[in-house]
């Protein structure tokens, strides 16, 4: 469907409306915690996609023109298109964009109220996965402390992070080296809206941690990079998606690949 009020925003184009500085979108990601803002962004540049007819992405698009039938009908698509709780997210970066766009004055409230007032999407998506029994669990980190290689040390301290304090994946590569105390083993994390917390690991949970940081160093910076092919640690910080297929890769070798990292 296309929808001709929305246009490109481009200095000059006929009819082009000028976009608000800054730009709705990057107000609505910059509120998200890091590891949901690569998500949103990608849910309203699918938005943006549908309403232009494939001819905007999220930037281009001017939120604040959206009324009350144009966000409906995203509502009828997404519930076609999409598993019920991913629709729900759609709907909920829709929403954010289009209430910054009210926060900065380019939207009137009675047009953002209406906009929003959307049916709730029913349904719950299968989660996916499954949870490891003990015995499970116990081969995934048996597999870690048997692989010697710099990528296996480092994958057995994430998958200690991930399965024994229950860290999201987000947290876990959101970590710097200042975040873990190893006297004590205590692990300072900020969680979902910026919350912090303390996770306390057991004793196995230690010793793949301290083994990954002896052969990481003690310089600052993130707690988990990637490895290149010659065996050596990146600068660079590890990303939720990297982290997923190396937590995955672990799995697969014990023959777990069914259970995932949440994110």
């Amino acid at each position: 469907m296309a929808t001709p009020f929305l246009v490109p925003n481009v200095s000059g184009a006929p009819g082009a409306f000028t976009r608000p500085r800054p730009n709705p979108v990057d107000v609505y990601l910059v509120r998200l915690g890091p590891g949901s803002r690569r998500g949103q962004r990608q849910a309203l540049n699918a938005i943006a996609w549908f309403l232009s007819g494939g001819v905007l992405d999220a930037e281009e698009t001017y939120w604040a023109s959206l009324r009350y039938q144009d966000t409906s009908t995203v509502r009828s698509w997404l519930v076609k298109r999409y598993a019920p709780n991913t629709a729900k997210r759609l709907l909920a970066a829709l929403r954010g964009v289009l209430k910054e766009c009210w926060r900065m004055g380019v939207m009137q409230y009675d047009d953002l109220a209406k906009a929003t007032d959307l049916s709730s999407v029913l349904g719950q998506s299968e989660p996916c996965g499954r949870a490891l029994s003990i015995e499970e669990l116990q081969k995934v980190f048996d597999a870690c402390h048997r692989d010697t290689s710099p990528a296996g040390i480092r994958d057995g301290a994430i998958i200690g992070l991930l399965y024994g304090l229950g860290l999201r994946r987000s947290e876990v590569v959101s970590l710097d080296l200042s975040h873990y105390n190893s006297a004590q083993g205590i692990v300072s994390v900020l969680g979902k809206g910026n919350k912090p917390r303390l996770g306390y690991a057991m004793e196995q949970v230690r010793e793949l941690l301290d083994a990954w940081l002896h052969l990481r160093g003690d310089r600052e910076g993130p707690m988990f990079s990637p490895i290149n092919k010659g065996g050596g640690l990146a600068q660079s910080r590890f990303t939720p998606r990297g982290l997923l297929w190396s937590s995955r890769n672990v799995l697969q070798r014990r023959e777990l690949k069914h259970s995932a990292a949440t994110t």
